[in-house]
């Protein structure tokens, strides 16, 4: 199922809005279901999985859902079919659906955690599809006819028996691996310093390290971007022509992104220092309060993403080559597996994640420790920046959406009067569909209805070069 529209991506969520808590409701699944095969799955969280507009450090998530949601309901499931539903099971089966890019991290990590703080989305690849083909063989149906889940076979890999192997598994998971040292200061400074450091300021260099290593992943992920999605397409003569409009499309998708991978940059390569000269970190808030006062492209470009988004979408929708190349750049090893709107979302979501981590760090500082009285300040200056682009985002997203109804809203009659929407004072408070019957009740069409601060609108839809049209028929 493709979306040809922009509307038809919203549509996809729409009925989730009055539908209600999945924790009352009771599961009727098809005979054939089979938890086991991921294509079910995804056929039923399709309906069961209701994103909504959740909000974590004052940043707004649209169509998000958190990691506990998601085992709640995948457990759900697992009962409704019949299977043991404890929460390691869930997970498994929540993990694979983010490793074959059902859903994702809104920070772009890897892994599905059963927690509240961890939010996710349902990736473009689904929204586009709906469906996934894979196997998740821990939750496969044993063989034996005399095998159950109480009483397991003679089988050593018997799946009935996987709840032990699921234990050793989350144990094991639970230690460092290799990829993960230097995500630990503990594994990154002598064994002297470990000793002379008290346990509460060994906390403290986790969190302070936790913010550096972020800092610098998120830093050469704003380079990726740019190495491998900006500069490729500037130079190309082919996947955007003509040259005028190449460079306008880019700017268009990608904005300023280019003024923040610098500052970040800037920030990491500072930390990364500072972290060099002291094994024990003492402070890092003079750090911090020299780049966060500079913070002011963030709201430009989360004011923006929506509009990059659109341009984005249609792109690929009208043009083959453009197409081509964002399929074959998100299935290179640089990507890891994560789609170009994952990246493009992280400015915004490392901005909100900033007091995150220097709410642990502050927590665990010392009094008389110079950190005391200034990352105060510094979280003060990022929480206005955050209230600016929640701000500036409602204007640019009601400017914008004004903007193309300005252009693809026709009138039957010219004696009808116009809307005005170039009006500074004009807002869209709400728009949807709605069927319109005809004569018979099999004869009914979809009417869009927008609701605009002077007047409300029904109008006819048509479709032109990947966009939806609308001709008014009445106005109230």
């Amino acid at each position: 199922m493709a979306y040809e529209t922009d509307d038809q991506q919203s549509a996809f969520f729409s009925h989730y809005t009055s539908t209600p808590k999945n924790e009352n409701r009771h599961l009727l699944l098809d005979a054939d279901f089979d938890c086991a095969l991921l294509s079910h799955v995804c056929r039923e969280i399709h309906g069961y999985i209701m994103p909504s507009t959740l909000v974590q450090d004052s940043v707004e998530y649209h169509n998000t859902f958190t990691g506990k949601y998601v085992v709640d309901c995948l457990r759900n499931i697992l009962q409704a079919n019949g299977k043991n539903d404890d929460r390691s099971r869930a997970l498994i089966l929540g993990r694979a659906l983010l490793f074959q890019d059902v859903i994702q991290d809104i920070y772009g990590e890897r892994k599905l955690r059963d927690a509240d703080n961890h939010l996710y989305r349902f990736t473009q690849h689904y929204i586009s599809t709906s469906s996934v083909t894979a196997v998740v063989t821990p939750l496969t149906s044993c063989y034996s006819p005399t095998c159950s889940i109480h009483q397991p076979c003679y089988s050593y890999n018997c799946p009935s028996k996987v709840s032990q192997t699921l234990k050793r598994s989350a144990s094991q998971a639970s230690l460092p691996d290799k990829e993960n040292t230097r995500e630990l200061w503990i594994l990154s400074v002598p064994r002297d310093v470990i000793a002379a450091t008290s346990p509460d300021e060994r906390k403290r260099q986790e969190c302070i390290y936790e913010l550096i290593y972020t800092e610098e992943d998120y830093a050469k992920d704003l380079q990726y971007v740019h190495n491998h999605w900006i500069e490729p397409l500037l130079a190309s003569d082919t996947i955007i022509t003509p040259s005028e409009r190449k460079e306008r499309v880019v700017h268009q998708i990608f904005w300023n992104i280019i003024e923040i991978e610098m500052m970040s940059t800037a920030l990491s390569m500072t930390l990364i220092q500072r972290r060099k000269e002291q094994d024990v970190v003492d402070t890092i808030g003079d750090v911090l309060l020299s780049f966060v006062s500079q913070f002011d492209p963030y709201v430009s470009y989360g004011s923006h993403q929506l509009v990059g988004k659109h341009y984005f979408e249609l792109e690929k929708k009208r043009n083959p080559r453009f197409k081509q190349f964002v399929e074959e750049t998100e299935r290179k090893a640089e990507s890891r597996r994560l789609e170009l709107n994952g990246y493009l979302t992280k400015p915004t979501t490392r901005l909100g994640r900033y007091n995150l981590l220097l709410r642990e760090i502050l927590k665990r500082t010392p009094k008389g420790n110079p950190d005391r009285e200034t990352l105060p300040k510094v979280m003060d200056i990022i929480a206005r920046f955050l209230r600016y682009v929640n701000r500036e985002t409602g204007n640019v997203e009601n400017a914008f959406n004004l903007q193309q109804l300005e252009h693809r809203l026709t009138f039957k009659s010219s004696s009808i009067a116009d809307l005005n929407l170039n009006d500074p004072k004009r807002t869209l408070v709400m728009k949807g569909r709605m069927k319109r019957k005809g004569n018979s009740s099999s004869d009914a069409s979809d009417v869009q209805v927008l609701l605009f601060d002077h007047y409300l609108v029904f109008a006819k839809i048509k479709f032109q070069n990947h966009l939806e049209y609308y001709k008014v028929f009445r106005k109230v």
